[in-house]
């Protein structure tokens, strides 16, 4: 199984090295695993596209997983000679006072990877909604089976994770859950690395980094996605921590071209799950008023004021339109449910006891509303609690589309439960950065351009 599941995923190796090669070319000083994780983005926007195009022909169904590699090998023969570093890690010099701590959680981060792992090559489960014939394992199964994306073929959700599925699968000798499943795994060990490392460059400090990661890891919500793979939220979740690690790379640097690759992370989120979008203009929206507010300083209460003027004319115009968005235009089931106002105590009880209860992310949330709330109460910053305000304004919009539309009755109360939660993990990225500078630095966050 071990050299099926090497010889399946050295495609897609070697689509990330293109890729990494490609965001090298745009000379960010992002580090070596960073270039890396970017790289590998590329590569999924890029099988998203190709994939989705190639699938649909039928003459193409016995050459689609070489077809794909047909424009990555043309660039790698006209590529200039470039090396891409792997092995310049970061220096592991840390304090004394920390080492104890820190050995200490990267030994049991380890731990809960290995156990996953195993479980996830041994035991791949896949939830009968994600195994369902219209939807990401299933569907990636039926076009596995067919060669192509006939007719019959009905698709409810987003194409991109089953095209990925199915990709992969065709460099092995027969259909695998194991190397199916295996992406997921990958994914959610890249959203960590990716989560680790951002944290780590904007405050330099490896217990804060792995602390956070740690609360991550053992969030029972993302194991239990590691080890029963298959749904679209992992992977919406990877690309949304990619988009907003980028922007907070932006208010921190001043360099633009982190905008122009926030894009394609919003391009993956968006080809992964439709509803992504709403997830993605939101945060471009928060950060959009950071940024402005880092340029007209002294200038709050005007854009905290027309922030919120354009949230109360957004959701007017939503409660007047939703009906007829619903009854006159063609949307998926997720985006579909949005556009019914609802309401029924028992979902607000529901996602609260999800939320914060212990078997999705509990801890993680108590945490980090606690966290939160110590920050705003002790800084005298504006800044940190201009950027705390996005982050519940983005709580809050999460809370009224998980309660208040018939999103909460789809997904909420059904055995789906907290799927919905691993999207905002994307909101964790900021807070240990605010933490360690008020904290630990005995100053606040800044954004220094």
């Amino acid at each position: 199984m071990i050299f099926n599941l090497i010889i399946s995923y050295l495609p897609l190796i070697f689509l990330g090295l293109i890729g990494t090669s490609l965001y090298q070319k745009m000379k960010l000083d992002s580090g070596p695993i960073l270039n890396i994780l970017n790289g590998f983005a590329i590569a999924i926007v890029y099988l998203y596209f190709i994939l989705s195009l190639i699938v649909r022909f039928e003459i193409l169904k016995n050459y689609s997983h070489w077809l794909v590699l047909f424009f990555p090998i043309i660039y790698l023969a006209f590529l200039e000679r470039e090396k891409i570093r792997i092995f310049k890690m970061v220096s592991f010099d840390v304090p004394k006072k920390h080492r104890v701590w820190i050995i200490l959680f990267f030994i049991l981060i380890i731990y809960k990877l290995v156990l996953a792992l195993y479980i996830n090559l041994n035991f791949p489960i896949f939830d009968s909604d994600a195994a369902a014939d219209s939807r990401w394992v299933g569907l990636a199964k039926q076009i596995y089976y067919k060669g192509w994306l006939s007719p019959d073929i009905i698709s409810t959700h987003s194409l991109g994770p089953s095209l990925i599925s199915f990709w992969i699968n065709r460099f092995a000798p027969r259909w695998s859950d194991s190397i199916t499943a295996f992406y997921w795994y990958l994914i959610g060990f890249q959203i960590i690395v990716f989560m680790g490392i951002t944290i780590f460059k904007l405050t330099r400090n490896k217990l804060v980094s792995l602390f956070s990661v740690f609360m991550v890891v053992f969030s029972p919500l993302f194991f239990i996605h590691l080890i029963r793979p298959g749904f679209s939220d992992l992977i919406v979740a990877y690309f949304l921590i990619g988009l907003v690690s980028h922007l907070l790379f932006l208010l921190y640097s001043g360099d633009k071209k982190h905008l122009y690759v926030s894009l394609i992370f919003f391009l993956g989120a968006l080809l992964t799950k439709k509803e992504a979008l709403i997830w993605s203009l939101i945060i471009y929206f928060c950060s959009g008023s950071v940024y402005l507010y880092k340029r007209n300083k002294g200038q709050l209460k005007s854009i905290l004021f027309f922030e919120l003027l354009i949230i109360f004319i957004f959701y007017t115009l939503y409660l007047l339109l939703a009906e007829k968005i619903r009854s006159n235009f063609i949307l998926t089931p997720g985006l579909e449910n949005l556009f019914i106002v609802t309401y029924d105590v028992s979902v607000i009880k529901g996602f609260l006891v999800n939320v914060f209860g212990f078997n999705s992310f509990g801890l993680l949330w108590w945490f980090y509303f606690s966290c939160i709330t110590i920050l705003f109460i002790k800084t005298k910053n504006r800044e940190t609690k201009f950027l705390i305000t996005q982050m519940v304004i983005i709580w809050l919009i999460f809370f009224y589309a998980s309660c208040f539309t018939g999103n909460g009755i789809y997904v909420l109360l059904g055995g789906n439960t907290g799927r919905g939660l691993m999207q905002l993990l994307f909101l964790i990225l900021p807070l240990p950065i605010l933490a360690y500078a008020k904290f630990e630095k005995g100053n606040y966050w800044q954004i220094s351009g």
